[in-house]
């Protein structure tokens, strides 16, 4: 057994989860937070630091507590169970959402400020191109995360620094007027813009990714391996909040009249304003490590996982359906791929959050109160994810054969109107927290009656 101790070790497994949590959505999600939230812009980016910063970063935490074995808690519930929660997450961090979107994004920033319109086309061929490059890596994946670690992930940072301390010195305006949604409620609309980073559903590729690292290093104890997986994501973790607030304040420091729908947009036009040409040169290129990291991590995690569940299949067999698969899925597009995301995300988390919170009091919580807890998070949150999807369907008009959408869905709402009213009750509700009272509530009190282990 040998101890790390050295920071520069340390660093070198710390930039291994930058590279993993920092990708495509989190280099834009805060500049349209900051672009959006306006003079709410404190309140909205500390919400977003919670989620987005703070819940992968006891994620990693929790699951570097057992090692990366999340059965430890969902085998409360079954065996089954575990197999497929940890199988979901694998496949929406990997080929379902967060790969592809590596991709797109890297397409929508490096490639279409510079063509006079969209082509599905030319994405197709980009996308082509990005992931022959990312299945190359991952063919050779422990020389290609050595290298990122060492040499990437340094040139990243440097990069998006140089980016905000241009804003900051260089700023373009100042946007004053909140748009609706950062109006009333801007601390918690910034906590629901970080889950879309989808960083604390990787905690668990995360923390198996560093422990497969620190057994190259010959560090194989157990209390050594939680002690280094924990350091390394605190330390991604400081980091990452420093280049979100940063990123947050371009967006908040960027033209309010320019009418941005993304925040990729708005880097763009900061870029140019601070460094011209050559500072558009350096954002894309460090899109395209931003992005291309993440993307080469996530596949290789996830070929990973499913070997070790299908020993049948070779690793490198997984790498390239993987691959394939992304980019099929890349070429939906962002907006449609966000869309579908969406959703599913939100059912996602709060059983992910509840997940993290049973493996912290692991040694406290019994098997009854976890089941609960897991289902009753599962439950509320597939709810609001209905009724939201209902919601949005009922303002369109789609004519079927024998009815229209509109009227389909007015019928539910109507027959359903009572138990609706009754879930509006519930505190944040609305804003796709509503789980978050009842599940502790319920969960203390099952735990307090119950006796078993």
């Amino acid at each position: 057994m040998k101890r790390l101790h050295k920071f520069g070790q340390v660093a070198l497994l710390g930039s291994i989860i930058f590279a993993i949590l920092f990708g495509a959505g989190n280099l834009v999600l805060p500049p349209m937070l900051g672009y959006e939230s306006a003079s709410n812009f404190i309140p909205a980016i500390i919400g977003f630091l919670i989620m987005a910063v703070g819940l992968p970063t006891l994620s990693i935490t929790a699951f570097a507590s057992v090692e990366g074995k999340p059965g430890v808690i969902t085998d409360k519930i079954s065996k089954k169970f575990t197999l497929f929660y940890v199988s979901i997450i694998y496949i929406l961090i990997g080929p379902a959402f967060a790969i592809p979107r590596t991709a797109v994004v890297s397409y929508e920033l490096a490639v279409t400020p510079f063509i006079s319109s969209k082509s599905n086309l030319l994405l197709l061929l980009f996308s082509i191109v990005y992931f022959i490059i990312a299945l190359i890596c991952c063919l050779y994946s422990s020389k290609a995360m050595q290298f990122i670690g060492k040499y990437i992930m340094p040139i990243l940072l440097i990069l998006i620094i140089a980016i905000i301390i241009g804003a900051i010195l260089y700023p373009i305006s100042a946007n004053n007027i909140p748009n609706k949604e950062y109006s009333n409620a801007p601390f918690i609309k910034g906590m629901l813009n970080g889950f879309l980073t989808m960083d604390a559903l990787g905690g668990i590729i995360v923390v198996n990714t560093v422990i497969n690292k620190l057994k190259e290093m010959n560090i194989t104890e157990s209390s050594e391996v939680v002690k280094n997986t924990i350091y390394a994501g605190i330390l991604a973790g400081a980091v990452l909040c420093a280049l979100y607030a940063g990123l947050g304040y371009i967006g908040y420091t960027s033209d309010p009249n320019a009418n941005f729908s993304n925040g990729g947009g708005i880097l763009i036009a900061s870029v140019i304003h601070s460094f011209g040409m050559i500072g558009t040169v350096a954002l894309i290129i460090t899109i395209l490590i931003a992005c291309f990291t993440t993307c080469f991590t996530l596949i290789s995690g996830f070929s990973e996982y499913f070997h070790s569940i299908f020993p049948a299949i070779p690793y490198k067999a997984l790498v390239l359906m993987c691959t394939f698969f992304s980019l099929i899925v890349s070429n939906l597009g962002f907006n449609l791929l966000m869309a579908l995301a969406t959703p599913v995300l939100n059912i996602m988390y709060p059983i992910t959050i509840v997940v993290i919170a049973l493996t912290i009091f692991k040694k406290y919580v019994n098997r009854t109160t976890s089941i609960v807890s897991i289902s009753l998070a599962a439950i509320l949150s597939t709810l609001y994810v209905i009724f939201d999807v209902l919601k949005k369907l009922s303002v369109f008009t789609i004519d079927l054969p024998y009815n229209n959408l509109h009227n389909i869905i007015s019928s539910i709402t109507d027959k359903y109107s009572t138990f609706i009213d009754f879930l509006s009750f519930i505190p944040l509700f609305d804003k796709g927290l509503g789980w978050i009272l009842p599940t502790l509530i319920i969960s203390v009190i099952t735990q307090i009656i119950t006796k078993d282990k």
